[in-house]
């Protein structure tokens, strides 16, 4: 079974070289991984290596076209044939089988049906984790927390409407509920609220929120009799399999039809993205043709082409007619059919100018910007680190209108903030799920200490990051990326580089202070295999509880291979009453000072001096502490 195991794995990562492979037009490659791929999977169904001839039709065909059905049939033709035994047939099946069991396939029989749960203490809990995930980043003058009963607060910004509770892609679920940070706000103060959006933050134009009716016909040219009509509640939809009964996903055509009526004059933009050829029509006139040129693009998992935008003068209150022409051939076969009708109004300089005015009335104003699900997803890479649209001059155009502004950041990893400077606060509250607006409230009032600390380094700029200035590295050469950064990625690379990030790895303000007593050690020499014990006293000098987090680094002042700086080995998140103090005690043994040697397939550490590096960050290290191993450790992976 282990080698059934190891020829598993084998096989899957030949399949995603083919997919590579063909994702950048290698078709010669994509066919040789796949069929190493095709024997691996023959070798896991077969138990003698020298007869994968009789599982050949099933294994091609399950990794080539996704239709096990016709694999089988394959398979009992060729029994009929007597090119295989029941017998053959019967261990095959036992082998499916064990796999099944080793990845714990059995253990749930049949799938559990869909259910939610909602009740106070769930609500209560990823309130609670939204805030505990949360980083302060900047809080110059102690702006934050907000007194509740602020007289005009200016909520300004895409996300004030907007429940940015999730990043895309497979991280998608339904939520039971999704709460606005205006909602939260509004729960937690007696201010008086302005709002203003300002400026967009979307990566494709928004979908509408409006009924759109598929008439499906089994042809490519939306030629014959009708097969079936359905109404679907949005402009997006996408099939991966089956379409709908009676339509042959391989083969189909649709005509969608929806109406739109402006809510105000001016200029906007209608757009299309599909996994297939497509062309929209608004009010009988061709205006964006994804049709006659169609091309793969990034969307659908590279399925879907890229957008394709024009630009129409509509009237409010005057409905147009919307239709889209679809096909599910194209050029090449997709895994996946989509269809996407994007249509917005952009915000422009009249939007940025009320929010200009708004922000200048504010005892406050709260920014709320950021990415989205759009952007922060699976299956596609963001094209620079900056805030899409004109946030930044969003941000910029507020501050100076008000400087007592904050800024609520949401995005999943960095972004440029090229006016920090001009900014008091900054919080980065993520994607802290469907109790979103409760969390973000919690933190700006105080109810709650944001309790996170930065996962990864911030850089300033995105020539910063240990990828850029190779295009090699990122984003690549014909399909081809080169991964040479070793294990200088990260805060390891703005240490060895001297590089200085934004916010270093392991960043987070508290609304209270803290003070680090002397570190004690159990020695400052050691032996191949012994362990240290590391400890030091944390107090909270501010006037409130709240946590810090201890970090314990590592520095090799001789190693014979290149090494970072230092390395975090050990964390302690300590909660403190106000006055209070706990201690922070930590544990490493030969494994925090070795390295993997690549020559030896073993980890190593060499004998000769550490440091032993304490602080609130990769670059805030307040304490350092010798350290000599006497001799060479080794142990094997």
């Amino acid at each position: 079974m282990q080698d059934q195991w190891r020829l598993l794995q084998e096989a899957q990562a030949a399949y995603q070289r083919g997919i590579q492979a063909a994702q950048r037009g290698d078709t010669a490659a994509a066919e040789t991984a796949w069929g190493s791929a095709s024997e691996g999977f023959r070798r896991v169904l077969s138990d003698n290596p020298q007869r994968t001839d009789l599982y050949a039709p099933l294994a091609d065909i399950q990794i080539r076209r996704g239709q096990p059905a016709a694999a089988y049939a394959l398979l009992v033709q060729a029994v009929a044939e007597g090119r295989a035994g029941a017998d053959d047939v019967r261990a095959a099946a036992a082998n499916v089988l064990r796999l099944a069991e080793r990845v714990g396939a059995l253990s749930r029989p049949t799938i559990t049906a869909e259910r939610s749960e909602d009740n106070a203490e769930r609500r209560a809990l990823i309130r609670r984790l939204g805030t505990d995930g949360a980083v302060l980043l900047k809080n110059d003058g102690g702006l934050l927390p907000l007194l509740a009963g602020a007289g005009t607060l200016a909520l300004i910004g895409p996300n004030v409407d907007v429940a940015q509770i999730m990043g895309g892609g497979s991280a998608t679920v339904n939520a039971l509920h999704r709460i606005t940070p205006r909602e939260g706000i509004a729960a937690q103060t007696t201010a008086t609220l302005l709002s203003a959006p300002g400026a967009d933050n979307h990566r494709w134009l928004p979908v509408l929120k409006s009924p759109m009716t598929l008439q499906f016909f089994a042809s490519d040219d939306l030629s014959g009799p009708e097969l079936l009509r359905k109404t679907y509640p949005s402009s997006e939809q996408f099939w991966v399999g089956a379409v709908e009964p009676g339509v042959d996903a391989e083969r189909f055509s649709a005509r969608a039809t929806l109406s739109f009526t402006p809510a105000e004059d001016g200029e906007h933009q209608v757009s299309l993205v599909s996994a297939g050829l497509s062309r929209c029509f608004v009010d009988g006139e061709l205006v964006v043709d994804n049709w006659s040129d169609w091309q793969r693009g990034e969307t659908y998992f590279t399925f879907g082409s890229d957008e394709r935008i024009a630009t129409r003068v509509l009237k409010a209150g005057v409905p147009v007619a919307i239709t889209i022409e679809y096909s599910a051939q194209a050029s090449e076969r997709l895994a996946i059919k989509a269809i996407r009708l994007g249509l917005h109004k952009p915000r422009g300089e009249t939007e940025l100018a009320e929010a200009e005015r708004i922000a200048g009335q504010a005892d406050v104003a709260v920014l709320f910007i950021g990415l989205n699900a759009e952007w922060d997803c699976e299956g596609l890479d963001r094209p620079d680190l900056r805030l899409p649209h004109r946030q930044n001059e969003l941000v910029q155009r507020v501050v100076a209108a008000n400087p007592r502004t904050v800024v609520v950041l949401q995005t999943g990893a960095p972004v440029e903030l090229p006016w920090l400077d001009q900014v008091p606060a900054v919080l980065q509250a993520w994607y802290p799920g469907q109790e979103n607006g409760h969390a973000i409230a919690d933190l700006l009032f105080g109810a709650a200490e944001p309790g996170g600390r930065l996962p990864q380094s911030w850089p300033r700029r995105q020539a910063d990051v240990a990828t850029s200035g190779d295009p090699l590295r990122y984003p690549g050469v014909d399909g081809h990326v080169v991964y040479d950064e070793g294990v200088f990625i990260g805060y390891r690379h703005h240490l060895a580089h001297d590089v200085a990030p934004l916010f270093p790895f392991g960043h987070g303000l508290s609304y209270t202070r803290f003070a680090y007593g002397p570190a004690t050690a159990s020695a400052q020499r050691i032996e191949p295999g012994d362990r240290l014990t590391l400890s030091l006293a944390v107090t909270n000098t501010g006037g409130r509880a709240g946590s810090t987090v201890v970090q314990l680094y590592v520095a090799d002042l001789a190693a014979s291979v290149a090494r970072p700086p230092r390395e975090l080995k050990r964390f302690a998140k300590l909660f403190i009453d106000a006055g209070d103090s706990a201690e922070a005690r930590f544990t490493i043994d030969m494994r925090a000072l070795a390295f993997w040697d690549e020559d030896s397939a073993c980890w190593r550490a060499e004998a000769g001096d550490f440091e032993l590096c304490i602080g609130s960050s990769a670059a805030d290290i307040v304490q350092r502490l010798p350290l000599t191993l006497t001799a060479d450790w080794t142990a094997p992976a």
